[in-house]
């Protein structure tokens, strides 16, 4: 009976100490994790004051990596290129062309001076309307408007009708003579330089926007 007892008491003993993990676990059962040095030294706890000091991280513009600065004539788009010069963009400055074959537009009267094209692009835009290119080109056209191009009078005719709804009463649709270009300037990897430098000249190309754009394929590093 003495032996039984004692018995009892050694198994209860020895399953206590492998669950305290006095007895080595096969490798295998140990997470791999466990084995790793933990370094407590190279451990700090920074309090607020110690976080506030750390360098700020000053996140990336939006418009750094590819901006496109548009919609120009094929000459304004060089006297555009020529007031960036100073940012010696080389081959990261290119053009994106876009051309216009339709044969009827819709479209605001010349306004007679960049100043008056200028507020009547705030009227546009506070009207809702975002499609607009102002004609640079000297002649007839100076300072017209276009709110689209289009390959036929319906079309022209239904854009007519949504811009008027809009509150554009002086937009007018008509057929054009001739086709025309137009072109966006895109400056790759100019950083925060480029896009410093697009917003102070802008102003001199009324109608223009500067957005961030993809770069093609064929222009990536």
């Amino acid at each position: 009976m003495k032996l039984l007892f004692l018995l009892l008491v050694l198994a209860n003993l020895g399953f206590y100490a492998y669950s305290q993990g006095y007895f080595p676990q096969p490798a295998d059962a140990v997470d791999e994790t466990m084995r790793q040095p933990l370094n407590p030294e190279k451990i700090h706890i920074l309090n607020a004051s110690q976080v506030a000091a750390l360098p700020k991280v000053k996140p990336p513009s939006k418009l750094a990596s590819c901006l496109e600065w548009g919609t120009f004539s094929v000459s304004d788009a060089t006297k555009a290129e020529q007031a960036l010069q100073g940012l010696a963009l080389g081959d990261r400055m290119s053009e994106r062309r876009i051309e216009d074959a339709g044969s009827w537009w819709v479209y605001l009267p010349p306004q007679g001076s960049k100043a008056n094209a200028d507020k009547k692009i705030g009227e546009l835009k506070r009207l809702g309307v975002e499609d607009y290119f102002v004609v640079q080109d000297e002649g007839k056209w100076h300072f017209a408007i276009s709110l689209g191009i289009f390959s036929s009078k319906d079309a022209a005719t239904k854009q007519l009708d949504v811009v008027r709804a809009k509150g554009v009463r002086s937009a007018l649709a008509a057929e054009r003579q001739t086709a025309s270009t137009r072109v966006m300037v895109q400056i790759r990897d100019g950083g925060d330089p480029a896009v410093a430098r697009v917003n102070d000249v802008k102003g001199n190309y009324p109608g223009t926007e500067a957005k961030a754009c993809a770069v093609p394929d064929d222009k990536r590093a």
